[in-house]
């Protein structure tokens, strides 16, 4: 026994423009939670549409489960916006968000619930199966620390996605909730800013199906690039402390722009990184590696 099974959990489902039997998948993989004590909350921010509206609306009375609710935006307004509505909307002293086109595995909330051993544990995160065809997926384990992730996080995004995390309700009260000003990075950013109040910690089974999409935001370069340096600016007074940190993240998002044949932008984000720590090797190694990757990919075609 956990202690947590009396616990109300807040799942907040965001959908756009998915097609319901996706996000029919999601809704099911969070009635069929071990940990019963939940409300679901579906947030759908394509109010566009109004025939999907009614659509899901019917899907989801199909459930006949009492739990779950369904908010409508007055109008688009992204994907922060919409996680915005149901955190405020939710009741649960635990927050976990899933993506529409993720599922969460059973154990997911009790085995997450788990993992708050103490009152300065803001987060539970988890690896996460990552799926692109009928098979479980590769297992996806970006990091597998507990505690103060503050450094690691400015490295990289070592948690991953929204999908993989529970977090206490608080946090949102003493961090703020998901920028809307951000087009990529939002997660990221909002790890961040638990990590420099709270611990994370870590439970070592993969609990989560992740799907990637093709229009997902992680495709999208301009989305990318503006959201790398919205994040950099907003947390300038961290990288401050940390050059290391910013030199090996700016080096490395400078190999992956190169590689995607943004040349002149990655050498420019290789230099302001260079500019930071002149003696690094990730100077020489990172642009280098996107630079061989483009060619070849460049040769392939």
């Amino acid at each position: 026994m956990s202690g947590y099974e009396d616990v109300l959990v807040s799942a907040i489902i965001i959908t756009y423009k998915r097609p319901l039997e996706i996000l029919s998948r999601a809704i099911k993989s969070v009635i069929n939670q071990t940990h019963r004590k939940t409300e679901i909350i579906v947030v759908n921010d394509y109010p566009e549409d109004k025939e999907s509206v009614e659509k899901i609306r019917e899907m989801i009375d199909s459930f006949h489960d009492d739990r779950i609710s369904y908010l409508v935006h007055e109008k688009n307004s992204g994907a922060c916006k919409a996680r915005n509505t149901g955190i405020n909307a939710s009741k649960g002293s635990f927050i976990a968000l899933l993506d529409d086109d993720d599922e969460w595995l059973p154990r997911k909330l009790e085995l997450q619930l788990e993992g708050f051993t103490a009152d300065d544990v803001g987060m539970v995160y988890s690896p996460f199966y990552n799926k692109t065809d009928d098979s479980d997926g590769v297992v996806t384990v970006r990091e597998t620390k507990s505690g103060d992730l503050l450094e690691e996080l400015l490295l990289d995004n070592c948690i991953g996605g929204s999908s993989m995390t529970t977090m206490r309700r608080e946090v949102f009260d003493k961090c703020g909730l998901f920028d809307e000003n951000l087009q990529s990075s939002q997660d990221y950013d909002m790890w961040v800013r638990i990590a420099e109040k709270y611990k994370v910690n870590y439970v070592g089974e993969p609990l989560t199906r992740r799907f990637l999409m093709e229009d997902s935001i992680t495709k999208s370069y301009e989305k990318k690039k503006q959201g790398f340096l919205a994040f950099y600016s907003k947390h300038k007074h961290l990288y401050d402390n940390y050059p290391s940190a910013y030199n090996y993240i700016g080096n490395r998002t400078a190999n992956k722009w190169i590689e995607m044949g943004h040349i002149k932008d990655g050498w420019e984000l290789h230099r302001l990184a260079a500019k930071v720590k002149p003696f690094s090797k990730y100077n020489f190694t990172e642009p280098v590696k996107g630079l061989i990757k483009y060619i070849f990919k460049i040769r392939k075609y």
